[in-house]
Order: structure tokens, then C-alpha cells, then sequence
């Protein structure tokens, strides 16, 4: 069973887990892919682009913070459920290639796949493009990657 970007927006991971292990069949595993807060806040490069969003306005990381569960609290409601064995790994996906820099500007105008920008107005959204301007500067092309963790869990 695979849950990809899931529990982010659940405030009870344990009873989803519960709900998993049940079903799941002797020997099953589940893999979970979700970014913690520690992912979320890797320092903004050419390839991580969203981590200029919290340098940039750091009243976004109260928020992004809130809506992640930590790699601790995974591991603990995986525990209590039942699960035996479990293992944790880091993944860079790449979200996108952009073959310019203006590529990458208007998707985060328009707030394309970015939940978070919609704590911006669209004037902080201008005023964030101005600041990826200045922190990637002739880059192109860009290739924009996120970083994920994710669980294994056994039913033994």
C-alpha cells in the first residue's frame, strides 16, 4: 500500500495507521511519502527553490510547520499501531525542469502547486519573485526538486 502525500492533512496519523495495519495482510507492508518540517525547510538553492519562500517571509514557516508531522511523531504512531519493523528514508524528486528563469516565475505567480504561497498576497508574491531573481541569477535552465520522506512499515 502506498500513501503519497497524505498525511500532512490529517491531524490523527495514529488512527489512519490503525486503519492501514488493519486491513493491510500478514507480511504487507505500507510505504508512506510525506515531507516533514525538516524537509520543508532545507536552505533555498537552484534546486530547492521553496526554501527562498522561508528565507524570504519567515512567517511562512510557523505555518508550513503546523500542517507537517516530524520524522519522531511518524516512527511513534507507526510504533503504536503495531507495525514491528519500519525504515526511514530521504528522496529528491524533481517537481519540475523549467527552461527559463520567467518559466519558473509565472508558476509561482499563479501559486501552481504550492499551497503555501496562498498565505501571500499577490503583491508579496511580486516582491518574492523579485527576490528568486536575485538568488538565481541567469540560472537556466532550472530544475526545481523537493525533499520527501518516506516509511516502511511491516505487518509481520
Amino acid at each position: 500500500m502506498l500513501i503519497r502525500a497524505v498525511i500532512h492533512h490529517l491531524n490523527d496519523i495514529e488512527t489512519c495507521f490503525q486503519e492501514i495495519f488493519r486491513i493491510l495482510k500478514r507480511g504487507g507492508s505500507c510505504m508512506i511519502q510525506d515531507r516533514t518540517p525538516d524537509d520543508c525547510l532545507v536552505e533555498g538553492s537552484t534546486e530547492h527553490i521553496r526554501g527562498y519562500f522561508f528565507t524570504k517571509y519567515p512567517q511562512l514557516v510557523e505555518k508550513e510547520i503546523s500542517r507537517r508531522h516530524s520524522g519522531e511523531n511518524v516512527r511513534d504512531a507507526l510504533k503504536h499501531t503495531g507495525f514491528e519493523t519500519f525504515s526511514e528514508h530521504t528522496l529528491w524528486e524533481t517537481r519540475r525542469n523549467y527552461k527559463t528563469r520567467q518559466e519558473l516565475f509565472d508558476d509561482v505567480i499563479n501559486r501552481t502547486g504550492r499551497s503555501i504561497l496562498h498565505e501571500l498576497n499577490d503583491y508579496q508574491l511580486q516582491d518574492l519573485v523579485d527576490y528568486l531573481k536575485e538568488k538565481l541569477p541567469g540560472h537556466q535552465p532550472i530544475v526545481e526538486k523537493d525533499r520527501w520522506t518516506i516509511w516502511k512499515a511491516d505487518k509481520k
